[in-house]
């Protein structure tokens, strides 16, 4: 089988409007940031590993633990933007993955699993999905829901619940639902397709940027795993990360 050369880039912006500069927060005797890198380097399938930020304080950090690094213009939208620039030039490689640098709970193994399924299924874009076990988060619009075909590509991401329990709303569907985990999977040609996509309809709805992607035709495979994804937004988050890592 060929090997298809694959990257992870860790979008790493500094300006965060609930806590910023969050990714350089201590955790563990390391930073935010650090532990998704020292995650990444546990991936099997990954042939590089890079941060990419506009900050010189989260580049000098990265550089002093010998980390590779590329700067980044500050004008991007999205995380998904500012690895796009970055991989224009990086034809050596035939898959992006795009990992979030505020989860510093990444499972390795999770990474490999969704960049298999891509390559095998030759897809453009990948992501991971979870089963959503409680009503709390299948009602909650911080968790984004995911509706999937029978051949595991994504139909529709959204705040809403979805799929609609209309016998009983207040209680989980009788079949699956699932809770999108943001961490994406691209062929580096596809994303720097659907980086130059203006900003569509959907998508300002919802504010949900695969949106864009869908509805422009693109296909995303999606991949279901057991982990459960948490991310670093508020205080009260890095305090919760506290006590899980302390409790590892």
């Amino acid at each position: 089988m060929t090997h298809h050369k694959t990257i992870g880039l860790i979008p790493a912006r500094y300006a965060s409007s609930r806590l910023p500069g969050k990714l350089l927060l201590p955790l563990g005797g390391s930073s935010i940031l650090k532990s998704v890198y020292d995650k990444a380097l546990l991936c099997q399938t990954l042939d590089g590993i890079a941060v990419v930020t506009d900050h010189e304080g989260i580049y000098e950090h990265v550089k002093s633990w010998n980390g590779e690094v590329y700067m980044s213009r500050s004008d991007h939208q999205s995380g998904t933007d500012r690895i796009a620039e970055i991989a224009g030039a990086m034809d050596q490689y035939d898959y992006v993955v795009n990992i979030q640098g505020d989860e510093p709970f990444i499972v390795p193994r999770a990474i490999d699993y969704i960049v298999e399924v891509v390559q095998s299924a030759r897809a453009s874009i990948g992501t991971l999905i979870s089963l959503i076990h409680d009503i709390e988060d299948y009602s909650n619009p911080h968790v984004v829901k995911v509706v999937k075909d029978i051949y595991n590509y994504a139909m529709y991401f959204s705040r809403s619940s979805i799929p609609y329990h209309r016998n009983d709303p207040k209680s989980l569907p009788s079949t699956d639902v699932f809770k999108h985990i943001g961490l994406y999977v691209f062929e580096r040609e596809a994303l720097l397709e659907i980086t130059k996509i203006p900003v569509s309809n959907l998508e300002e709805s919802e504010k949900l940027e695969q949106l864009r992607w869908l509805e422009h035709g693109k296909k995303i495979i999606t991949a279901t795993v057991e982990y459960n994804s948490f991310g670093i937004d508020t205080r009260e988050d890095y305090d919760r990360a506290l006590l899980i890592y302390n409790s590892l």
